[in-house]
């Protein structure tokens, strides 16, 4: 079986618990990614090589990595950190680079990451609105300063909906699971603007004061920067069967948006707050096969308990 060409997965792990996801991540790769199952898997880590624990064979390259302050202090900086250096440690440039978070399960063969070169990023948009602005709302201070550095009027942009709380927002992109063309500037732009704007201490006492800006600066730049280098045609968004958020699933199926996992093709945040009971009732209207496979492996993550255990307990 040949797997698509050129294609690299990418991720980071940065703690006990990215451990034990990258790793379910890796066999639910292999168990259910079709072709994709023998695509290389590149891991950024800013931990000990040897506390991954994760058998060479499975995965091309585990590359450390540290970031200082301020950068330290921004949780999610790795994620532009690793996509803007990774062509650095390829003895080739692929087609496309896919990044998972660590907390990502594929339960189905991702075909859609292997759409036409035309398509220059495959994506989709945030979950919930967080530090969007509404399409017909004033932008604020934080938005302003980064519409500006990237020069981007952001009245010519069209809007993007959110699935989980149904919000018209400006566009503004879920990070977590992307696929993008290897050879675009974009990520390289993105660590870039990313350290010019961390490193600004005015903007950061400022616009950027608030927990939840800091915290999402990465993807607001990130977004920004797809609305200016990227036509709107050839960004493809995804359909909810890509990046489903589980920790969502309960909230969703109330407004009935809600979607058999059996329908799923990549799960993502199985280890946000989400409680095994849940997930063993969510986890319950799929077939068989699938829930004896989640069960084993996406139970209990944050404390390594057995699936037998967390199984038996709930009986």
């Amino acid at each position: 079986m040949e797997a698509p060409k050129s294609n690299i997965f990418l991720t980071a792990v940065n703690s006990t618990e990215d451990i034990s996801a990258v790793k379910i991540l890796i066999k639910s790769l292999r168990a259910f990614g079709g072709r994709f199952n023998i695509t290389p898997i590149y891991i950024y880590t800013s931990l000990n090589v040897k506390e991954l624990d994760i058998e060479l064979s499975e995965i091309q390259q585990v590359i450390p990595y540290v970031l200082n302050e301020p950068f330290h202090s921004y949780p999610f900086a790795y994620k532009v950190f690793a996509v803007s250096n990774i062509n650095k440690h390829l003895t080739y440039i692929p087609e496309r680079i896919i990044w998972l978070d660590p907390a990502s399960i594929i339960l189905k063969p991702p075909v859609l990451f292997d759409l036409p070169s035309y398509f220059e990023i495959i994506i989709r948009p945030v979950h919930i609105k967080n530090v969007g602005v509404n399409i017909d709302k004033d932008i604020g201070d934080y938005w302003k300063n980064i519409y500006s550095i990237v020069a981007v009027d952001h009245c010519k942009l069209s809007s993007v909906q959110t699935y989980v709380d149904k919000q018209e927002i400006l566009p503004y992109f879920n990070c977590g699971m992307y696929v993008i063309n290897a050879k675009s500037e974009l990520p390289k732009l993105w660590w870039e603007l990313f350290k010019k704007m961390v490193e600004d201490t005015h903007f950061q006492n400022s616009a950027c004061a608030e927990i939840q800006n800091k915290i999402f600066l990465h993807q607001s730049i990130f977004s920004a920067l797809i609305c200016k280098y990227i036509p709107f045609e050839k960004i493809h968004i995804l359909p909810r069967e890509y990046g489903y958020p589980v920790h969502f699933h309960e909230r969703l199926s109330k407004s009935h948006e809600g979607l058999s996992i059996d329908d799923v093709v990549i799960m993502l945040g199985y280890t946000e707050d989400i409680s095994d009971e849940d997930k063993l009732k969510i986890y319950s209207t799929c077939s068989a096969e699938l829930r004896t496979w989640l069960v084993r492996n996406a139970i209990a993550c944050k404390n390594n308990r057995s699936w037998r255990e967390i199984h038996e307990s709930r009986h």
